[in-house]
């Protein structure tokens, strides 16, 4: 919309709120919708096991992991874990910009580095996993009772000592764990 509005198109009462019906789309029902999602790109996946309050939901990112001044954190790897209305691992989520010291490009903050993002670190690795590397989504599969998603991190652990480094989640149990 931002790109729209650059280019001139006229702000309208539509910006104020979103309903999709207003502008001819069909909004599909919560059960219609999968309960699995890939994002292809960001080498992330997410899984649920339904739509309902209290519902298992779990989510797993690869990624890239910028160097320099942008939002990103360095978290390849990191996962999150809800179930039963229970957060059991989450995401901290982003910080204060103005932060004393700076925001972007400091990775010594707590909630930009590995540590800070529910992933295995490396103490020899600045930060717990280098900077301008990306971990790879490089398997997934779907199924009505259970579902799984392989990271390979590699990259961003890439040291000598390291031969492998995958980090993978399973859903199970008909979708309850």
């Amino acid at each position: 919309r931002m790109k729209h509005l650059a280019q001139g198109k006229a702000v309208t009462i539509y910006d104020l709120f979103y309903s999709p019906e207003v502008r001819g789309y069909k909004v599909p029902e919560l059960g219609a919708l999968p309960l699995d999602y890939y994002m292809e790109g960001i080498d992330a996946m997410t899984f649920r096991s339904g739509w309902e309050r209290g519902s298992m939901y779990a989510g797993i990112i690869g990624g890239y992991n910028p160097k320099g001044g942008s939002h990103n954190q360095v978290d390849s790897g990191a996962f999150v874990y809800h179930n039963k209305g229970v957060l059991w691992f989450t995401d901290l989520g982003s910080d204060y910009y103005n932060i004393k010291g700076g925001y972007f490009g400091n990775y010594k903050l707590y909630k930009r580095n590995g540590e800070g993002n529910n992933n295995l670190i490396l103490r020899e690795i600045e930060f717990g996993q280098k900077l301008d590397t990306t971990g790879y989504l490089v398997s997934h599969k779907s199924g009505e009772d259970s579902a799984y998603a392989i990271i390979d991190n590699l990259e961003v652990y890439g040291e000598e000592n390291v031969r492998s480094a995958k980090r993978g989640m399973l859903v199970t149990d008909n979708r309850g764990t």
